[in-house]
This record gives C-alpha cells, sequence and structure tokens, in this order.
C-alpha cells in the first residue's frame, strides 16, 4: 500500500508539512514468502521531467529532552530566595507545570528536589516556629526546604 505521509508521522519524523507531502509510504500489507508490516519511506523527485519516488531512511525526532541541571539550578534559586518557605510537596505542588515557574512536571520537580538533597546542595530540615507562624505551615508540615 503506497500513501502519502500523515501529519503525525510529520511531527514525529521533524518534518514541515512541505516537507511531508513530498513523502510516501510503501507498506507490505502481505507477503506469502516473507514478512509483513515493514515500511519504506521514498521522496518524491522529478528527473527530466519525470516523477521518481526515491528511496530515503528518516529517523524518529527525539523531542529535545529538559536538563535536570538546569531544572536544579532554578529550585536551588528559588529555594536560596524562599528558604524555610516550601516543604518538597508544597514546591513540587505549587511551581510546577507547564505553566509553573519551573517548567516542569511534578515528577521531574520531585526527582531533582531528591537528587538535591542526596548531593547536599539542599537541606530537608524542621521548620522554626516562626517559620510555622510567618508561613502557615500547619502540624502535617515536618520539615521544609533550605540550602547547606
Amino acid at each position: 500500500m503506497l500513501a502519502t505521509m500523515r501529519e503525525n508521522e510529520a511531527k514525529s519524523y521533524g518534518l514541515l508539512d512541505d516537507e511531508r507531502k513530498q513523502h510516501a509510504s510503501l507498506v507490505i500489507v502481505k507477503n506469502n514468502y516473507g514478512p509483513s508490516g515493514d515500511v519504506f519511506w521514498f521522496k518524491r523527485t522529478s528527473f527530466d521531467g519525470v516523477g521518481l519516488l526515491e528511496h530515503v531512511n528518516l529517523n524518529v525526532h527525539e523531542p529535545a529532552v529538559k536538563s535536570s541541571a538546569t531544572l536544579e539550578a532554578k529550585i536551588v534559586e528559588f529555594v536560596g530566595i524562599n528558604a524555610g518557605q516550601y516543604s518538597k510537596t508544597r514546591l513540587r505542588d505549587t511551581q510546577s507545570g507547564k505553566k509553573g515557574p519551573l517548567k516542569a512536571s511534578k515528577g521531574e520537580v520531585e526527582r531533582a528536589i531528591e537528587a538535591l538533597i542526596k548531593d547536599g546542595r539542599l537541606a530537608n530540615r524542621a521548620p522554626t516556629n516562626e517559620e510555622r507562624k510567618k508561613y502557615d505551615h500547619g502540624p502535617r508540615v515536618k520539615n521544609v526546604l533550605d540550602l547547606r
């Protein structure tokens, strides 16, 4: 089966819409003497006014991965400014998300906090009585984040 590249396929290969329209896939649907399901990609080209399909190898485009070092630096800076104000959970829940200041998922923030504590760059200590009053830490808050 021969088909023009779909939008979602173009996105996975990192191709623009104009490039997408130049590509076609050949899928082996049925094969009595070999494997089926293989996909071969071709690019439409022209040679002396004749349309040709040229075989190409496409690699899945990997989205850029956020650097954990950048996230860790943001967390250290944030905790430095707000020492004693946030527990691990409160920091994760209030500062994560696409629209949050850290621009990272809750899981990424949680892993970064744990790594910073393990590396000794952050401390997870009991809040002082002044911090409990000032930041309204309830009785369930046992530890807050601070710089080492």
